[in-house]
């Protein structure tokens, strides 16, 4: 029995409308619906019959809505699409009006949300978004289900917007820095429970003001260069120099029992200091988290993984003994926490462009912890 259906616009109404109008009874059997292109705006523009064709879809948990690009459906439209008992919802490149019409789109049974999506920038609609910005209260969205939240898109109503969203039962956040002047909170309407954070970021982001009360015993930081020039790939001290002030605006970085830790690094040529970092990099780090360990920290696990690739490189660019050095530098440059069995960490050497992956392993050595 099929239960996914990806809907594109070329067969957006011949597929719905045969459930609705034909085959009802498999209505209940769709769990998973995508749809692709522009099939969301042609399906509310032209069938009358969609809110209750929709609504059949009772049993439907997984909705993926993308690229939806001829401006903001009305708000009646949007509310469609939040009939059935969601458990997850992914929105990607869809345009609103505005962040309230956003918030009809969710379900009070979404337990995952990913958001990657934009507002209208035209005049009426930045006054509106001004006004939603300065309201003392406007009643959001409770949400008790949800339990993981992903926020790619970078929109000021939703890092700004007091009471957006009630979600006292969040257990994980995924969130992105970006490469601007001004530094940005942390949502106002996150929970202080919140146990995991994952960030993605680096060198050339902002680091967020995280305020007074979050403490997440779980932390993970994804990091790449985030600087304007694309033909510069930061050194490797400047990524563990970010991860540490990271973890040190926390409101108590002693809270983080379990860091992960992973750097990608893309080389157009390699530089004339190579591509590996360096062991007084590793040491740099090492030292601070031993510092945090040794003051009362809880943090009993961390991991490390880096992963760098050049677009020159080729097989002969890694002579016979790269991999034990490099080995060497991780095991003396995190030597006290190899020590205390506290350390998984990983470097691989990629060749772009090779295998069904897009990329190939050329060097690879790693530390475990011992069990």
């Amino acid at each position: 029995m099929c239960h996914t259906v990806t809907v594109y616009t070329n067969t957006v109404l011949r597929r719905l409308s045969f459930l609705h109008f034909q085959a009802i009874h498999l209505c209940q059997y769709i769990r998973v619906l995508f749809f692709d292109g522009t099939a969301a705006e042609t399906i509310v523009s032209k069938a009358e019959w969609f809110p209750a064709c929709f609504a059949r879809l009772t049993n439907l948990h997984k909705l993926r809505l993308m690229f939806c690009v001829g401006g903001p459906l009305p708000a009646a439209s949007l509310a469609a699409f939040a009939a059935p008992p969601l458990r997850k919802l992914y929105i990607q490149g869809w345009e609103f009006a505005g962040v309230y019409d956003l918030l009809s789109l969710l379900p009070p049974t979404l337990e995952e949300l990913r958001l990657e999506v934009k507002f209208d920038r035209s005049p009426d609609n930045v006054v509106k978004r001004g006004l939603e910005l300065k309201a003392p209260r406007i009643p959001g969205k409770r949400l008790d289900a949800l339990r993981s939240l992903e926020i790619i898109s970078n929109i000021e109503s939703i890092y700004t917007t007091p009471h957006l969203i009630e979600c006292p039962n969040l257990a994980r956040l995924v969130v992105s820095c970006w490469p601007e002047r001004k530094q940005r909170y942390l949502p106002p309407w996150l929970p202080a429970s919140l146990p995991e954070l994952v960030l993605s970021g680096g060198p050339g982001s902002v680091i967020p003001h995280f305020g007074s009360a979050l403490r997440p015993a779980l932390l993970t930081l994804s990091m790449g260069s985030m600087r304007r020039d694309p033909h510069r790939t930061p050194p490797y001290l400047e990524f563990f120099t970010w991860a540490r002030d990271f973890i040190d605006r926390l409101p108590d970085p002693r809270a983080i029992r379990a860091l992960k830790i992973s750097i990608n690094t893309k080389y157009n040529h390699i530089p004339p200091e190579g591509i590996y970092p360096a062991l007084s990099d590793y040491e740099m780090f090492s030292r601070f988290l031993c510092r945090l360990r040794d003051g009362g920290s809880r943090l009993q696990s961390i991991t490390l993984r880096i992963k760098l690739s050049a677009r020159t490189l080729t097989a002969s660019d890694t002579p016979d003994g790269v991999e034990a050095r490099e080995l060497a530098k991780l095991e003396e440059g995190f030597a006290r926490l190899v020590e205390d069995n506290v350390l998984d960490a990983d470097l691989t050497l990629l060749i772009p462009n090779q295998g069904p992956e897009g990329s190939a392993p050329l060097m690879h050595c790693s530390i475990w912890r011992r069990v």
